[in-house]
């Protein structure tokens, strides 16, 4: 019983489990910009983000070098690595943001999560059809160009 009490008091005292942890990071490869990711966005590696294989989507995680003491926020839109050696996967700009470049092409990180999202977001419909929301975008632009084009040209649909 005592025990007990003793390890009661020890959880109160030291609060909350803490989210941060230390993992290995990589960056990824170039042949990825441009392709789909898990939640259907277009992945560019100029924006700041990353890849995780248990966070839901859109979580914003704060991510900071170990050696350098940089960090960057980066909000997760894939899923990933795909190893054992790596626990998140950056685009290259959030990497090389941190002090990761192709020399090392990895470091050490502290992960510190900011934000989940009450509802993990998609970029694509429910019906499951990907469209990018920069594609989609486009598209409404498009469309409502054309049709102003044509109630300027008198014609209508």
């Amino acid at each position: 019983m005592r025990s007990l009490l003793v390890s009661l008091l020890a959880l109160l005292i030291a609060g909350p489990a803490s989210s941060e942890k230390v993992v290995r990071a990589s960056f990824y490869h170039d042949k990825f910009h441009g392709r789909l990711t898990a939640n259907g966005e277009v992945f560019t590696q100029w924006e700041l983000t990353a890849a995780h294989r248990t966070l839901p989507f859109c979580t914003t995680v704060r991510v900071t070098n170990t050696k350098t003491k940089q960090s960057v926020v980066v909000r997760v839109n894939d899923r990933g690595p795909f190893t054992d050696k790596f626990s998140i996967d950056l685009s290259k700009y959030a990497a090389h943001s941190i002090g990761v470049t192709a020399k090392n092409g990895w470091a050490w990180v502290k992960l510190e999560v900011l934000d989940t999202p009450k509802k993990p977001c998609f970029a694509y419909s429910r019906k499951g059809v990907y469209e990018p929301r920069r594609s989609v975008s486009r598209a409404k632009g498009r469309a409502g160009q054309a049709e102003r084009g044509n109630q300027r040209a008198g014609r209508t649909e």
